[in-house]
């Protein structure tokens, strides 16, 4: 069950994940900061937005042992966020969606999910498939998948099942093959400067090292896209206990 792997962050795929998206935010908030060295008071202090609606979203659905409620989402991210809760950015949308992606479903059931709680703010063509598209990403990586273009084109056919992906347009081409584009702070260029950087380094530091170097504008969301694709691919989760113990109190939701 996905609440168990909330439960054991040193075993599974999804506490990278999770670890990748707040320590990428971190490092946006706090450029002095290193994601390596960060202790759980550091982290606590200065937990970002995106990583509030996360880690709100991953405690409902781990207080219903899996189970998801668009009503229940919404709420608890009311309690933790108040009214800055109703001013949710389209490209915020992608902060609700990764704690989905573990959830021990088939495609079909992710993909309704997944929409479904896109649609709980933003129910547009351009939020709907990007939130899929990365949420398909993160499964496929955390299956195994060791090739990130194949990861990524997998997902697009997955959605594309689904889906009429060529809604898209032009930013599905630059999903599959992204580049450097410009930061418009919508979800397409949220996900596509988040793949550019993921793809292009060989590290989970050096992904948020380039983040750091290339992305210009808002970039805390794409710091924190960034660093779940590459906290799955690079296995947070395989760094030393006493590394992963640092981040667990976070790791494990708001108290």
């Amino acid at each position: 069950m996905c609440f168990e792997y909330f439960l054991k962050p040193q075993l599974s795929p999804s506490a990278s994940g999770l670890m990748g998206f707040i320590l990428g935010e971190q490092t946006a908030l706090n450029p002095s900061l290193n994601p390596s060295k960060a202790s759980p008071d550091a982290l606590n202090q200065a937990l970002g937005l995106n990583s509030k609606i996360l880690l709100a979203t991953m405690k409902e659905i781990e207080s219903r042992h899996g189970l998801v409620s668009c009503d229940a989402i919404r709420n608890q991210i009311h309690l933790a966020l108040g009214d800055s809760e109703k001013n949710c950015t389209e490209a915020q949308v992608l902060a609700r969606i990764l704690p989905l992606a573990f959830l021990p479903v088939y495609d079909i059931q992710l993909l309704n999910t997944v929409t479904d709680v896109a649609a709980m703010t933003h129910s547009t063509n351009n939020a709907v498939l990007c939130s899929c598209i990365y949420a398909e990403i993160i499964r496929q990586l955390a299956q195994g998948e060791r090739n990130k273009q194949k990861a990524v084109e997998m997902a697009a056919i997955t959605v594309g099942g689904r889906y009429s992906v060529a809604a898209l347009g032009e930013q599905l081409d630059q999903i599959l093959n992204p580049e450097k584009v410009g930061n418009n702070g919508d979800i397409a260029s949220t996900l596509i400067l988040a793949l550019y950087c993921f793809e292009n380094s060989k590290s989970f530091d050096s992904c948020i090292h380039m983040a750091v170097q290339d992305v210009a504008g808002e970039r805390k969301l794409i710091f924190a896209v960034s660093g779940s694709f590459a906290g799955v691919y690079h296995k947070l989760h395989g760094r030393p206990i006493q590394d992963v113990s640092r981040y667990e109190t976070v790791i494990n939701g708001l108290d």
